[in-house]
């Protein structure tokens, strides 16, 4: 790359001003819906929040956490009334405490509205607290690698990631399928590259991008039991360490594909118990981040690059704009890179200028990123000290499942930045 002007004109523009990208985005979207009624993909456990006993189920005894829509409607009157925030801060951590929430859905059923109530305000509170506690973890930033796993068609080509990590002053490594090589070639070389970032613990980015389902990377098939086992091994392979304690702090995923936060908690859950059968526990989950949540399709725009809306932003915010900041944290993913994103399938709500919420237009096309950070045993003593302190006047009863603490938590997106955030806190 001789110049910016030479870049953007070679990589970027292009995305830009393609008039065929709005047309291409509901193509996808439309193959997306079929893909998914073809394969029918097994849907994610209901212990979404990251609960630490997959096996427990709990039911929901009608408690207001049949569904998300379900949540909104019975205790936004409470909400409203209650937490003091603004409608487009609240939308951002909703999703989080209703999955949360939904997790310990049989101790919620068993509450009172008033104890279902407190529970609700203190675990807002607490998703709060921890965007505080993780916001300055490092996503790109002088020292870290960033390991690139791009679509095999149209995918971004190699030099826009190595521009990027240069940018940064990170290593690049970059896989994409290219002449005669096989799908699965590439993929060993990616999942060997990774398992090599574990074990030698080296900062480590890395950044998936392209076709995606809940039990696979779809562009490469690359399930997450194999990602699962790859990360666990190499820990465990860690030189002078106890190999019984793995910590994986040092390394952020970011899967910007079709249901990557249901891929994100399957991977997740397998680590912990791949973790558990080699007779070793996780300290420290990564920090993991998805460009779609739950059960929802990735979008991109499709011209002569296949370009995901998530990392599209993400470029056009910490790369194309100047000056570049030295370094990427989870904080900044948090306040800016959200503004993006609520624009699809929604329109802004204006009072006084300003961008108060967004209404909803096509739930097709939303796609709502969502941030999952570890939780250090401090982090998972005050959940647990929370649950307990909302058990009401019969806490023996209480199955020590349902007070389980995960090793990991959705915190969301919101909106604002982390001051007006401490409205909450």
């Amino acid at each position: 790359m001789n110049s910016r002007r030479d870049f953007v004109d070679n990589c970027w523009k292009e995305y830009f001003r393609d008039i065929q990208a709005l047309c291409s985005q509901w193509l996808y979207a439309c193959f997306g819906c079929l893909l998914l009624i073809a394969q029918a993909p097994q849907k994610v456990s209901a212990a979404e929040c990251g609960d630490d006993t997959a096996s427990y189920r709990a039911t929901d005894g009608g408690s207001g956490l049949e569904s998300l829509a379900q949540f909104q409607s019975v205790f936004q009157t409470f909400i409203d009334a209650n937490l003091k925030t603004v409608p487009m801060q609240w939308r951002q951590i909703q999703p989080s405490v209703y999955w949360c929430l939904k997790s310990h859905s049989k101790l919620f059923a068993r509450m009172s509205r008033s104890e279902q109530e407190a529970l609700i305000e203190e675990i807002a509170h607490y998703i709060v607290m921890l965007r505080q506690d993780s916001s300055q973890y490092v996503v790109l930033g002088k020292g870290r690698t960033i390991i690139a796993l791009l679509d095999p068609e149209q995918g971004l080509d190699r030099k826009q990631i190595t521009a990027l990590a240069s940018a940064y002053q990170c290593e690049a490594q970059v896989y994409k399928r290219t002449g005669d090589a096989l799908l699965e070639e590439v993929a060993e070389e990616f999942v060997a590259a990774l398992t090599d970032a574990v074990k030698k613990n080296q900062p480590t980015t890395v950044v998936v991008l392209g076709h995606g389902l809940p039990e696979e990377i779809q562009s490469y098939h690359i399930s997450y039991q194999r990602v699962a086992a790859a990360v666990v091994a190499a820990a465990r392979a860690r030189s002078g360490v106890d190999s019984t304690k793995l910590d994986l702090e040092n390394i952020v995923l970011i899967f910007d594909d079709c249901y990557s936060t249901d891929f994100v908690i399957n991977l997740a859950h397998s680590m912990e118990s791949v973790s558990k059968t080699s007779g070793s526990s996780i300290v420290s989950m990564p920090v993991m981040i998805a460009g779609a949540n739950r059960n929802q399709l990735g979008h991109a725009d499709v011209g002569t690059k296949f370009v995901t809306h998530f990392w599209d932003s993400a470029i056009e915010l910490f790369f194309i704009r100047k000056p570049v900041p030295r370094t990427v944290t989870v904080r900044d993913f948090l306040e800016r890179v959200d503004r993006y994103m609520l624009g699809f399938g929604r329109t802004p709500v204006i009072q006084n200028n300003r961008v108060i919420d967004y209404r909803d237009t096509d739930p097709v096309l939303f796609q709502d990123p969502v941030f999952f950070v570890p939780l250090n045993e401090m982090h998972r003593k005050e959940l647990r000290e929370i649950l307990r302190k909302n058990l009401g006047n019969d806490p023996e009863s209480v199955d020590e499942r349902e007070m389980s603490a995960p090793l990991f938590l959705d915190i969301g997106l919101i909106r604002s930045n982390m001051n007006r955030a401490r409205r909450l806190s």
